[in-house]
């Protein structure tokens, strides 16, 4: 009998869960939950002990995405159960310590899926495309229903494309918000199934493609629109132009240390004649920004943190492709999006 549990519109399977505690021999076990399932902790803790004799440590600390891996906890706990996002190889993963390696090898990723039915939504985007090449993108929670996706939009005279990302991508057609490569295929536009700003707008910018929008929570089609956020990047962009004081912020997070682009942006900063200083952050946060006291920042972390937050921060933070627009190694015109890309 397969063990599901419900939240909402989500469904997480538990058998993997308990097969593998099991196998392991696993007696204390560590839990990771997003924000939307952290209330059904409770739940899910009391079913892995009941189920496998062991004892769970639930993680309070915030999880964003894959890439942010409680640490502290998996340093305490056998096995580190991580639910509702996909594996993600580290970006540092072959040239960082064993340790590293070690560690993210006792993470299990349980993914989440969505029980909606996007097909509604699929239908009134399909009536927005303008070209006959679709190629068709999405998150993990409906990574299920691109074969659906697919057959509608056929049946509808289109030609849908679902490819294959780089490493650290899980499932075809899945895009990260960190992560866009899923969507760089050969087509005249894209279609992305599922909720939320942030991921449609990021494959837009990543590959300058015309990207429609198929929401099956709010059961409508839209076109995204870059200009704001264009709009946005370039004002922060140029309040950047005249600091000299820059901090550079790696993160500790196993998925987003890039300590290259730390490197290579500290580098770059001194050769323009400008103060640079790396700093190492776990949550990058404002409060901490205001506290170190810096004009500027280049984030060398997770590319949202600049976009997402831009409106909090009373500096400019800037992602390391418009550090280059800043010190004139990268033309004004050739805003790119800043993501974690394997190799």
């Amino acid at each position: 009998m397969v063990q599901t549990l419900r939240v909402d519109d989500i469904e997480i399977e538990l058998d993997e869960v308990i097969e593998h505690i099991r196998k392991s021999g696993a007696r204390i076990v560590g839990l990771c939950l997003p924000e939307g399932l952290k209330r059904k902790a409770g739940d899910i803790a009391s079913h892995i002990e009941q189920n496998t004799g062991c004892t769970v440590i639930v993680s309070g600390e915030p999880c964003y995405g894959a890439c942010d891996i409680d640490a502290a906890l998996l340093d305490e706990v056998d096995v580190l159960v991580h639910v509702g996002h996909s594996r993600l190889l580290p970006v540092d993963y072959r040239v960082n310590s064993l340790r590293s390696k070690q560690h993210m090898e006792r993470v299990l990723y349980v993914e989440a899926r969505s029980t909606l039915d996007v097909l509604p939504a699929v239908r009134k985007a399909a009536a927005l495309l303008k070209g006959r090449k679709v190629g068709v993108i999405t998150t993990v929670q409906h990574v299920h229903t691109l074969n659906d996706v697919c057959a509608l939009l056929r049946s509808l005279g289109f030609s849908p494309l679902v490819a294959g990302g780089d490493d650290r991508v899980c499932h075809e057609g899945q895009v990260l918000g960190c992560n866009f490569s899923a969507a760089r295929c050969d087509c005249e536009e894209l279609l992305f199934v599922g909720g939320g700003e942030f991921h449609p707008m990021g494959a837009a910018l990543a590959t300058g493609m015309r990207v429609v929008v198929a929401d099956p929570y709010l059961n409508e089609a839209r076109v995204v629109d870059t200009r704001a956020i264009v709009k946005q990047r370039y004002a922060a962009i140029w309040r950047a132009m005249d600091k000299q004081r820059f901090g550079v912020v790696m993160c500790s997070k196993m998925g987003q240390r890039r300590p290259h682009a730390a490197l290579r942006a500290v580098a770059l900063l001194r050769e323009a004649g400008r103060d640079a200083t790396l700093i190492m952050m776990d949550d990058i946060t404002i409060e901490k920004l205001e506290q170190l006291g810096f004009e500027c920042y280049v984030v060398c972390a997770c590319p949202r943190v600049a976009i997402d937050e831009y409106a909090t921060f009373p500096m400019p933070v800037l992602t390391p492709p418009e550090l280059e627009m800043v010190l004139g190694r990268r033309r004004m015109d050739d805003l790119a999006l800043d993501e974690i890309l394997e190799g």
